[in-house]
């Protein structure tokens, strides 16, 4: 267990890199303000290395420091962009500063920043987690298909960074496994956690029954990247408005000009039944679940499980998904309908579940019941903290 030092900026505890726009409503920047306030919580003093991308939340303790923006850069889409790479040369550079000035017993090196953070640990001689959210090498090779011809140098290479990480900290079960197939001896499993009421703090009024038309309301909420398969979304709802299902798709989440794409692309269509409403404040989330007949995850690559099934699951509204390891880690057939990665099986999955609502009730109680009970905050904290009692 790391010892707790006083809080002067002489001596820190820990150093979490968050190589993501922070703070913005997104997957990761959550993840990490979760993780900084429990461990803040927990006695350790806390310092992030950020990109200068974002609003800084008002923490009491927690000092966060910003590289510089090169690019005057005021966004940055999800993945990796050359965009995210010149940013990070900042980071690093800012990273050699803050070591110069300040002795962190612990680098929290969240995805790919874990990388460099090693590089540096021979000089510093911190204890180093490595917080794996996702398989970079997965990322990359979906970004740049060209990669594939080197994925297997490259996947040594990360299980190199697992094998060398004092700690490794996996979202999910098939990132934990990889960690333990490099060799990693101290993994721990930090899954998300549906914390919806801790995340409720926002008034809205926005009817969805309005926006349906008073239909039933099939509902996702995430960004428009293509991994998360909003155009199979796109084809179902095509489908089901030619067999006339009384039902709307209402899609919340995503960039300006990913919403926009897609509503051109609707009003072209002419698709009455699918609604892009783009981007709400997650302090809203509750409000629009709560709303909802259905709830929806297409997504058709990864293998970490999408942060809005634990929310989803929360809301004890029926989830229909599909059967990729990336959702059937977390959830079975008892707790969801899952289904193969087509509009058709959307199609046929939506009608079974708005024809039986019985089977619809029971998915959503299930799925409630096994949340709170296996991925609530105090699950969190309680794997979190073990985590940091290993570290020595």
């Amino acid at each position: 267990m790391i010892k707790r030092y006083s809080k002067s900026m002489k001596k820190r505890d820990i150093l979490v890199i968050a190589p993501q726009p922070f703070f913005i409503e997104r997957g990761t920047p959550i993840a990490i303000d979760l993780l900084v306030r429990n461990l803040d919580n927990f006695g350790y003093s806390i310092d992030i290395l950020a990109m200068p991308i974002g609003v800084s939340p008002n923490y009491d303790r927690i000092k966060i420091h910003r590289s510089l923006n090169y690019l005057n850069a005021k966004e940055l889409k999800p993945g990796f962009t050359l965009k995210k790479i010149i940013l990070e040369v900042g980071m690093v550079i800012k990273f050699i500063t803050l070591m110069s000035k300040c002795n962190y017993r612990v680098v929290h090196a969240v995805e790919e920043s874990i990388f460099w953070a090693l590089l540096f640990r021979p000089v510093y001689k911190y204890l180093l987690v490595y917080d794996m959210d996702s398989s970079l090498v997965e990322q990359m090779v979906n970004r740049f298909r060209w990669l594939k011809s080197i994925e297997n140098r490259l996947e040594s290479i990360e299980s190199y960074v697992c094998l060398k990480s004092d700690a490794v900290i996996a979202v999910c079960n098939s990132l934990a496994d990889k960690a333990a197939k490099a060799g990693s001896k101290n993994i721990h499993l930090l899954t998300d956690v549906a914390n919806l009421r801790e995340q409720a703090n926002i008034e809205c009024k926005e009817d969805l029954n309005e926006i349906s038309q008073n239909n039933k309301i099939a509902l996702y909420v995430g960004n428009l990247e293509a991994y998360q398969g909003v155009t199979l979304l796109y084809e179902a709802a095509r489908l089901l408005q030619q067999d006339k299902v009384e039902i709307c798709i209402i899609i919340i989440g995503g960039s300006e000009s990913d919403v926009q794409y897609y509503q051109n692309k609707v009003n072209g269509d002419g698709l009455k039944n699918l609604k892009f409403l783009g981007s709400r404040p997650v302090g809203m989330l509750e409000h629009y679940l709560m709303q909802a007949d259905i709830l929806l995850s297409p997504r058709i690559e990864g293998s970490n499980t999408p942060m809005k099934v634990f929310n989803y699951m929360a809301s004890a509204r029926p989830i229909i998904a599909t059967d990729l390891n990336t959702h059937s880690q977390i959830l079975n057939n008892e707790r969801a309908l899952l289904v193969p990665p087509s509009s058709v099986a959307f199609v046929n999955g939506i009608k079974k579940i708005i024809e039986n609502e019985d089977y619809a009730q029971r998915l959503g109680s299930a799925a409630k019941e096994y949340v709170f009970r296996e991925h609530g905050i105090d699950q969190f904290r309680r794997r979190l903290q073990i985590a940091y009692d290993t570290l020595k």
